[in-house]
């Protein structure tokens, strides 16, 4: 094969690009083969629908953009795409009948063209390579895609991390250079058009040496949380010389020949010098009056990614150490009360990892039936059980393969799951239900409980064995009740769910109420409260404590003391019942209570039963 990888690629060109040679010798080691295609499941279209809800924002910033295209592309002979982070197609339009043959290749909703499957291709290359490139016919690594010119850019988040890609792939015989030109416009505009209606709570320094580009997609776009850099465009950080890493390093006079401690909102619409001595124009925003959205759902991670307001300085210790160990392939246990954010920040290490592009995978163990989580984690082939779906499924720790798989609540996770899981953490490499042949897998792995599982060990409740693989590393994430300064953070995270909106307040005496809760359900909670309380706010007028009866009285204020004590009385004896008829048996009291066995065992644990 490396004979043939080798032979192919100085026959094609011998000025061949060097990611063209990079990505060839990949999918060596992949093992792909160039004259057949790989098998690739396509996801449903309730599974499809789901992943595109998952990255709307994406998909809404690329709609304008891919009707531009579909002009261009259907007055021709080819087709726009854009895909997720992790190379599945989300949507495409173009010419009908170049779409049709596209196909074919299953180059269409649906299909991932993630390199590992696909080979050599537009979509996979810029994932690996992340820059703007084209894969002309013969580059492709599959010769069924050699038909094939894609010109294809990473779409960047303002914080770097990558939202998608978009590809433009028309017949090889065409000018695909003209193509990357389209396709590289498009991406400007898409990453300009994120900072439109986020940041509002930040300053935000638009800049250029020409002042005619101002206002363009090509302006430098500066997002600034206080003084200090958190956020920017690719053409911002290029104007001043700095890459992505820089974010969360500088202050604004580091950057420009300012006062060391002059805020920038100051400077706003002022000629700056920057520090390599480049002078830039800039301009005042557009003073449109902020509308009110309804608090639906907390900004996306990526606007927050490095100013984290829910972690003080130790946990952001915490989190770069969590961050290197997970990066050297080491598992990584999360463990913290409910509510604490474990799967935010499981999504949090993914976006800053070395496995940001590829995907993120979350399983609650919990949530799953016993008689079927096995199936959902491992896949299955067609006909494997009653019931399976026509095709079989890969299962989540595939769907992980080349990213990251969170196992959530692993505490309930059964026994014989639990054993399946050792093996292929062990080997590597999974075997579906009703299979035989091992598939091959690389991911890193993320466990989340709110479970002591030292203890479920010792109840032989936990594999012991399984537990030595995968703690290795531990972060616990402290309860809500425990944060050093929690009105700074109820007032930080009032922000997030008012998108910065400065005619919602709450009064101090709201902001001291809600410090003073214990939040047993930690972030989470307090989230809701809050989200409900916006709801019910006026412009201008500071929320009072009397807000916090509607609705969310059951939240700030304790439960009589007494009936407290005898509903826990009550529910302990139902329990200790359920296991006296089952001789101490947690899992089948569970089953007979109708619960999983890890919330029988957290209960227990609440009671000081073990």
């Amino acid at each position: 094969m490396q004979r043939l990888v080798d032979q192919t690629v100085r026959a094609h060109d011998a000025a061949l690009p060097d990611y063209i040679s990079r990505s060839w010798r990949r999918c060596e080691t992949y093992g792909l083969p160039i004259h057949t295609d790989a098998y690739v499941d396509r996801l449903g279209s309730h599974e499809l629908k789901h992943r595109i809800e998952q990255h709307e924002v994406l998909y809404r910033l690329c709609r304008p953009e891919l009707e531009t295209l579909r002009r261009v592309a259907s007055g021709g002979d080819g087709i726009a795409i854009v895909a997720d982070p992790s190379g599945l197609v989300l949507d495409s339009v173009g010419a009908e009948e170049f779409a049709r043959r596209a196909f074919e290749v299953e180059l269409s909703p649906g299909w991932s063209w993630n390199e590992r499957l696909r080979g050599t291709n537009g979509i996979g290359a810029v994932l690996m390579e992340l820059k703007s490139l084209v894969v002309r016919g013969n580059e492709h690594y599959i010769e069924t895609n050699r038909f094939l010119d894609c010109a294809a850019a990473p779409i960047l988040t303002p914080t770097g991390s990558v939202a998608g890609v978009l590809n433009v792939s028309v017949p090889s015989s065409m000018a695909s250079a003209y193509a990357l030109g389209l396709v590289e416009v498009a991406v400007d505009q898409i990453e300009h058009r994120q900072f439109a209606d986020t940041f509002t709570r930040h300053t935000i320094i638009r800049v250029h040496s020409e002042r005619e580009l101002l206002g363009t997609p090509k302006e430098g776009v500066l997002v600034f949380d206080g003084s200090k850099l958190v956020a920017a465009n690719r053409h911002g950080l290029a104007i001043l010389k700095l890459n992505w890493t820089a974010l969360g390093q500088h202050d604004f006079g580091d950057l420009f020949d300012v006062g060391a401690l002059d805020d920038p909102q100051g400077h706003i619409g002022e000629a700056l010098r920057s520090a390599n001595g480049l002078l830039l124009h800039s301009v005042k925003p557009d003073m449109r009056r902020i509308s009110r959205s309804v608090p639906n759902a907390l900004p996306r991670l990526e606007s927050a990614t490095l100013t984290m307001p829910i972690y003080d300085a130790a946990m952001r210790a915490d989190v770069e150490r969590t961050l290197r160990i997970l990066d050297c392939g080491i598992p990584v246990i999360l463990s913290g009360e409910t509510g604490c954010g474990k799967e935010v920040l499981a999504r949090h290490l993914h976006a800053l990892s070395s496995r940001a592009t590829r995907p993120f995978v979350a399983v609650n163990c919990a949530g799953l039936p016993e008689s079927l989580i096995e199936a959902e984690l491992f896949g299955y082939l067609d006909g494997a059980f009653t019931g399976a779906r026509k095709g079989g499924s890969k299962g989540s720790v595939r769907e992980a393969d080349g990213g990251v798989l969170l196992l959530d609540e692993i505490g309930d996770m059964p026994l014989s799951a639990q054993a399946r899981l050792l093996r292929v953490l062990q080997e590597r490499e999974v075997v579906p239900l009703g299979g035989s042949k091992p598939v091959p897998v690389d991911f890193l792995l993320i466990c989340a409980s709110n479970l002591n599982l030292e203890d479920m060990v010792a109840a032989k409740q936990f594999r012991q064995d399984l537990y030595y693989r995968i703690s290795q590393f531990r972060m616990h994430l402290k309860p809500l009740r425990e944060h050093p300064d929690l009105p700074d953070l109820i007032l930080a995270l009032w922000r997030q769910t008012t998108s910065g909106d400065d005619r919602y307040s709450l009064s101090p005496e709201t902001v001291n109420a809600l410090a003073q809760h214990d939040w047993p359900g930690n972030y989470r909670q307090l989230v809701g409260v809050l989200r409900t309380l916006f709801a019910l706010a006026e412009p201008m007028v500071p929320i009072a404590p009397h807000a916090l009866q509607y609705g969310t009285a059951g939240a700030i204020s304790s439960p009589d003391a007494a009936n407290a004590a005898h509903l826990d009385t009550k529910t302990r004896a139902i329990l200790q019942n359920a296991l006296d008829q089952h001789q101490g048996n947690v899992s089948r009291a569970a089953k007979s209570l109708g619960i999983s066995r890890g919330t029988l065992y957290r209960r227990l644990s609440q009671f000081g039963d073990k």
